[in-house]
This record gives structure tokens, C-alpha cells and sequence, in this order.
């Protein structure tokens, strides 16, 4: 009956969480993943890579689509990953994202600009302070077609 499956799942998910691959948070298989060829899917794995390897306080990443967010999800991040758009529909599909905080934000002039307010929202939300490291996910050209091609590890400065 139905309580025969909860039964099951739970101990499932118990067993998976008590695994060593589970408790390293993916590492292992961390390298050893295809990246499907994607740009965007090796700077998500790079991103998680470098913030555990860094002990860095928070991912962001800027997407227009969701995408880069959602693929952070596969590595299974010790540390928040913040999705920052400028779209409102990105911004409700990023609210199912395992381990993904959704952030809308308006559009800024330049990138400098927008990792400047991804970096502040990451501060207001608590989760760095100033000298904390935080890994940043961008497009290096806004204009530009395609996703996320840049990753930039960003010092909070003692100002916000």
C-alpha cells in the first residue's frame, strides 16, 4: 500500500544520503561528467569546481534563460547558488531548482555593473561579507547571441 512506498523512499533517500559520493557532495564525479559539449554546462561545473576548491561564500550566475542555474543543480553545491535575471518568467522557472535561489534584477548599462548588484543582492541576502570570495557566471557580451562564457571570482569589497 502507500505506506509500503513512503516506507521505501525514505529509506532510499537514507541510504543515498549516507553514501560517500552523497557526503562529498559529488566530487568524484565531478570531472568525469561529459559536460554534453556545453559551454555552459563546463562554467556551471567549473563555478561549483572553484567555489568548493576556494571555499568561496556564494555562486552567482547571471542567466537569461535559466540555464546556466540549472545546471549548477547537477553538482550538488555546498555552497548558495544565486540565479540572477532580468526575466520574469527565468526568475519563476529558477524557483524549482534544487539549491537555486532565484534573484530578479532590473537590467543594467554594463557587466561590471550587473555582477556589482549580483554581488550586492548576495551580500543583503547574508550569505558573504566583505573580503568573502564569491564566484560570478556571465555572459562576457550581453549583446552578444549564446549563454555563459565567463566565470570571475570576485572579492566582496568592505563598501557594501
Amino acid at each position: 500500500g502507500p505506506t509500503g512506498v513512503t516506507d521505501t523512499v525514505r529509506q532510499t533517500g537514507r541510504e543515498a544520503e549516507a553514501s560517500p559520493a552523497y557526503q562529498k557532495g559529488g566530487a568524484d564525479e565531478m570531472l568525469a561528467v561529459d559536460a554534453r559539449k556545453s559551454v555552459q554546462n563546463a562554467a556551471a561545473r567549473a563555478a561549483i569546481g572553484i567555489a568548493h576548491d576556494l571555499n568561496a561564500a556564494a555562486v552567482a550566475t547571471f542567466t537569461s534563460t535559466g540555464t546556466t542555474a540549472r545546471l549548477t543543480t547537477e553538482y550538488r553545491s555546498r555552497v548558495p547558488v544565486f540565479g540572477f535575471t532580468t526575466n520574469w518568467v527565468t526568475y519563476r522557472r529558477m524557483a524549482i531548482y534544487r539549491g537555486v535561489r532565484p534573484c530578479h534584477i532590473d537590467e543594467q548599462p554594463t557587466i561590471e555593473a550587473t555582477i556589482a548588484r549580483m554581488i550586492e543582492e548576495v551580500v543583503r541576502a547574508g550569505s558573504a561579507r566583505p573580503g568573502d570570495l564569491v564566484v560570478v557566471t556571465t555572459k562576457s557580451d550581453p549583446d552578444h547571441l549564446g549563454g555563459t562564457d565567463t566565470i570571475r571570482l570576485v572579492r566582496v569589497d568592505s563598501t557594501l
